[in-house]
This record gives structure tokens, C-alpha cells and sequence, in this order.
């Protein structure tokens, strides 16, 4: 960072001069914050002595970047003081109220700006996950609270003969003038029949396949929803058909879709849905389903199913925490970790140490070493989480490992018996858990691939009470990866896919690589969303703001999407209807005929 001089000589220059000035040193920070800090006090002296709204920008920012939102906010009101509709001031004021935790204020900042066409601010917006908060709806696109505005755009499909009869059972009451019978007289599809009439029904349709289609009376399908089914079983012969639904709100209107996920073998367990299932393959619990990824029926609203957790008599588990100089952090997270558990005694807490120095962290290993089950692991070498992990590994004595952030609490009690149920299932390989950030807001909810930031934490910045969409947030579901914060597997399946890579993942996208072996090697990656910590995201090692980690992260963002190709930006279980900008799961859409064809396979 090139030093901006004495305060009083760039008062003494003109105006435009401090300007320029001023700017060209942002510019040439090297987004250390530690020099922003020092930048922004500079910045200080020039904006008191030169009080225009361009320089209170320019100090503002570098306050942020130096990490001191509050004096940040403060300086950008000064700036709106003197320039009220500025929409470049409006956005940094946005940025700074969000760190500094003031949430509202900062996305009606945002809103402001994005409302007088500063396109950074709507950016900021959708990567917030506040879609519903821009001024302007994005073509095609609506948020999730919005859903009414697009349920009725369903398309045709292709034109295609009748391969089906859909043997609709009714249940929750009368099928006389219901809901239900209602919309089945106005199908595009008729090929179809109630179960109280089928011997006078059948025979018209000799030679089709019949499936079994129950519903309830008071749902209503849309008129092409027998015609899109009828088209995946003449596509596909599955013998089970699935397609989406939503619900009529309080107020009457469409809500709440349930876009279910194709495939999960988790999460469909325990998921109603509407679905058809081939009456000679009744028997066939699993047999091949074809997915049509439209919401094709409104069903009353219930309430959220209710699920078995997984529960086993816990076996011993090595708890590898990577650690330095975070004595308060580390103390709390293993404290935390034993007074939930439901057998303490079978926790086994291997400790990396990256070379701590500090009086508070020597004490606090000293007595942590002297506790039974407890081992220190010395690392004294630059930090390299895939190391300090597969070192950890390499201690501990259990057969399944945990790997857990030393900036966690744990939340739930009885959490051991919930993982060794997972863990027990054959098909399970890691088991990842619901990250909250301290002011409850999601962290993380298993990731999702294919967005247009590479991969992304599902649920981010929503608030902990929101189970999600269908309830996605608090299930248990499979992923297509999880956070290295928290994942657990068995030592077998840890040696089987290598650990992390340590050589070329050093920090970031280890934890996914690691993901993406265990799939290649068909072992399912389990979110539960029954678990939950807290997690102070990044506070053991900052977050990637300098060039130097920003570079780094590239250079490793570049190694993963070599390795995995297509693999890292495709997710199987993220359905089609949500948008691919933003954050998952905030913005919805009708997808396209291709995507179609495609899920119904």
C-alpha cells in the first residue's frame, strides 16, 4: 500500500487532486486489512478536511475493508448527508450495515440503490439471498415468496400416445363434486378412471399400462398433469412416475412448492409426494422412477411430515480439530461437544496444534493433555488444513472420524446417537450437519453445485427458524457435499478415497473434493439437518480478502474444476425450477422443455 503523505499537504492540493489521490490509493491497496485499517485513517484526515460525499465513500470503504463497520456507517452517513440519492454511497452504506449485523437497515440500503440503477447493488442483493427485495423482478425469474405469479405457466408436452391409465384412488374424503374429481374432468389425458369404477373404465384403454395414482379429494391437478405423466411412462416404463406440487395459502393463492430431488435416496424415504406407481410393480418399492420436475398438482396445505431420527448406540469417535492461538473457540467447541453427547466417554479429542504461542493456548492444551482421551498433535509447519486433517487422522484411534471446526458449538443434544445412525447405513460415506452463524442465520446446509458463483452453501443468510423449502434445511437428505466444518466417516471410507488432498487443496474445495471421491465411489453424502452447531464462520484464520488467498483459492477453484470437470458443476439433486443466480433456493422459475425431457428420464 502506497502511504497517502501528510494530511496537510493534501489539503493544500485542489480538490479534483485529493480526489484522484484518494482514489488511487484504494486502488493500489493490497486488500490486507490491516492496510485498509491504515488507509482508512488517512482517509479520515482528508475527508474532514475536504468534506465531499466521494471522499466519505472512499473512507467508508476502507473502513469496511479494514474491518471496522461501525466507524464505517458513521462515515458513509456523512457522505449521504451531503449527497442523499448517491446510489454508490447507498450500496457501501448496504455493505457496512451488513457486517455490522444491522440486517434490515443494510437491505433497505441495498434496495435504495438498486432502486436508482447501481447494478452492483443488485448483485449484493441476490447474493444475500433478498430477491423478493429488488425494485425491478428479473425476467422469468420471481422469488420463492412469489411462486403464485408463475404456477399456472405450465407447458404442454409433446404430443404422445396414450401409454397410460392412471387408476386414481381418493382419499381424505368424498370424490362426489370434489376438488379432485373436478380437475380430472378438464385433463388433457383421459385415460383415466377411479378405483371405484375401474370394471367399467379399463376395458376402454385395452393394453395400457395402469398405475396407481392416490390423491386427496381436495387436491387439484393442473389439465396437462395426466398428459405429462402418460408422456414419461411412454418415454421411460418406469415403474414409478413423480411429479412436484404446491399448496393454497390462507389467502387462497399458490404457495409453497415442494420441488422434490431426483433420486435422493434419503430424503424420498420420507417425503409424500404426488406419485404413480405401476400396478404390476407394486411390489417393486424401489423400482426405476421417472421424475417430471413440474408442479403439476396443488394439494391442501399439512403440516410438515415428521421423521424418525436416526438413532444408534454410539461407537467410539475421534474428533479431529485443527487448531491455533483460539484458546476461548477451542474450549468452548469441545465443551460443547461433550456436555451434548449421549456417550462422552467414547469421544476421542485429537487436537492439531499450528504451532500455537499464546500463554492462554499453552495452559489450556497442557490441561486438555492431561485429560483421558484427549491427544495433542504438534504441527508446527504453515497451515494447511488438508495436512493438519490427515495428520489428525493418522492419530486417532477410532474408527470413525470427525472433522470439526475449532470455531463450533454444538446445539444438539443426543447428536453421537443421530451420527452413528447415519453412519450405521451402509450406503452413508459422510454425514455433514446444519452450521448456524451466532446471530442464528444459516451458515450451511449441505452445498450446491451449478450456481453461478461455483459452489454455494445452501441456506445461507436465511434465519435458523426457516426449515426451507419442503422443509430441505432441517431434513435429511443426501448432497452433493458438505462443509468441512463438520463431516463424519468412517475411517475405511477416509483411506478409500485418499483423505484430503494436502498438495493440491491445501485450504479451500478439500472438503468438496473429498465429497466427489465418496460419490465416484457411490457412497452417498448425507446433509442432516437434525445436527446443528453454531459456527463463527472463519474466525480461526480471517476470510480470503487479500490478493495473496483470492489467488490461492482460484489456483485451487481452477485444480477442482479440472479433476472433476462437469461433476463439480452438475447437481443431481437441485431441481430445475429453482434459478442458477444468487443464492440456492431463493429464486424460482419454470423450467425449460430440455430440462424436462431431461429429469424425466
Amino acid at each position: 500500500m502506497k502511504p497517502l503523505g501528510r494530511a496537510a499537504g493534501l489539503v493544500a492540493l485542489p480538490v479534483r487532486a485529493a480526489m484522484a489521490v484518494a482514489l488511487a490509493a484504494l486502488a493500489a491497496a493490497t486488500q490486507e486489512p490491516r492496510h485498509w485499517a491504515a488507509l482508512a485513517d488517512q482517509l479520515g484526515h482528508v475527508a474532514a478536511a475536504l468534506p465531499m460525499a466521494v471522499l466519505h465513500r472512499a473512507h467508508g470503504q476502507a473502513l469496511r475493508s479494514g474491518q471496522r463497520p461501525a466507524e464505517a456507517v458513521t462515515a458513509l452517513r456523512r457522505g449521504l448527508a451531503l449527497s442523499p440519492d448517491d446510489p454508490a454511497l447507498l450500496r457501501e452504506l448496504g455493505r457496512a450495515l451488513r457486517l455490522a449485523g444491522q440486517w434490515e437497515e443494510a437491505i433497505a440500503a441495498l434496495r435504495q440503490s438498486a432502486g436508482r440503477g447501481h447494478g452492483g447493488a443488485v448483485s449484493d442483493l441476490l447474493r444475500l439471498g433478498q430477491r423478493a427485495a429488488l425494485p425491478v423482478p428479473q425476467p422469468g425469474v420471481r422469488p420463492r415468496q412469489a411462486w403464485a405469479e408463475l404456477a399456472d405457466d405450465v407447458p404442454r408436452p409433446p404430443p404422445t400416445p396414450a401409454a397410460a391409465l392412471f387408476r386414481i384412488r381418493v382419499t381424505g374424503g368424498s370424490a362426489v363434486d370434489s376438488p379432485l374429481v373436478q380437475s380430472l374432468a378438464a385433463q388433457a389425458h383421459v385415460a383415466w378412471c377411479l378405483d371405484t369404477d375401474e370394471r367399467e373404465k379399463v376395458g376402454d384403454w385395452p393394453g395400457l399400462a395402469i398405475y396407481d395414482l392416490p390423491l386427496p379429494a381436495q387436491a387439484c391437478l393442473h389439465p396437462q398433469a395426466l398428459a405429462w405423466l402418460n408422456q414419461a411412462a411412454a418415454r421411460t416404463s418406469a415403474a414409478v412416475l413423480r411429479s412436484d406440487h404446491d399448496h393454497v395459502g390462507a389467502d387462497g393463492r399458490r404457495c409453497d412448492p415442494w420441488l422434490l430431488p431426483q433420486g435422493d435416496r434419503l430424503w424420498l424415504e420420507a417425503t409424500a409426494g404426488v406419485e404413480a406407481r405401476r400396478a404390476a410393480a407394486q411390489t417393486e418399492a424401489a423400482g426405476p422412477a421417472a421424475h417430471v420436475p413440474l408442479v403439476l398438482a396443488t394439494l391442501p396445505a399439512v403440516a410438515m411430515p415428521a421423521r424418525a431420527l436416526p438413532d444408534a448406540e454410539p461407537q467410539k469417535l475421534s474428533i479431529i480439530i485443527p487448531t491455533r492461538d483460539n484458546p476461548g473457540l477451542l474450549d468452548a467447541a469441545i465443551t460443547s461437544l461433550r456436555a451434548t453427547a449421549s456417550r462422552r466417554d467414547l469421544l476421542e479429542i485429537v487436537i492439531v496444534d499450528n504451532g500455537s504461542r499464546l500463554p492462554a493456548t499453552r495452559a489450556l492444551l497442557t490441561r486438555l493433555a492431561a485429560e483421558p482421551g484427549v491427544r495433542i498433535v504438534p504441527f508446527d509447519e504453515p497451515f494447511n488444513w488438508s495436512r493438519a486433517s490427515n495428520l489428525g487422522a493418522a492419530a486417532a484411534s477410532a474408527d470413525r472420524l470427525l472433522f470439526l471446526n475449532d470455531d463450533t458449538e454444538m446445539q444438539t443434544a443426543g447428536w453421537d446417537r443421530i451420527l452413528a445412525g447415519l453412519l450405521a447405513d451402509a450406503r452413508v460415506g459422510a454425514v455433514g450437519a446444519r452450521m448456524l452463524y451466532p446471530d442464528g442465520r444459516i451458515q450451511h446446509a449441505g452445498f450446491v453445485f451449478g450456481m453461478d458463483n461455483g459452489p454455494q452453501h445452501d441456506g445461507r443468510w436465511r434465519n435458523g427458524s426457516d426449515p426451507g423449502p419442503a422443509g430441505r434445511w432441517t431434513a435429511i437428505r443426501e448432497a452433493v457435499a458438505v462443509t468441512g466444518a463438520f463431516i463424519a466417516i468412517s475411517r475405511a471410507d477416509f483411506a478409500g478415497a485418499g483423505g484430503f488432498d494436502e498438495a493440491g487443496l491445501a485450504i479451500d474445495f478439500a472438503d468438496v473434493d473429498l465429497c466427489l471421491k465418496l460419490r465416484a465411489r457411490s457412497r452417498i453424502v448425507a446433509y442432516c439437518g437434525a445436527i446443528t452447531l453454531l459456527h463463527h464462520e472463519s474466525v480461526s484464520r480471517g476470510l480470503n480478502v487479500s490478493r495473496a488467498q483470492r489467488r490461492r483459492m482460484r489456483r485451487e477453484w481452477a485444480l477442482l474444476q479440472a479433476r472433476w470437470g462437469d461433476a463439480v458443476r452438475h447437481d443431481p439433486f437441485h431441481h430445475p425450477a429453482w434459478a442458477r443466480t444468487g443464492v440456492p433456493h431463493d429464486g424460482l422459475r419454470q423450467p425449460t422443455m430440455d430440462e424436462v425431457m431431461t429429469w424425466s428420464l
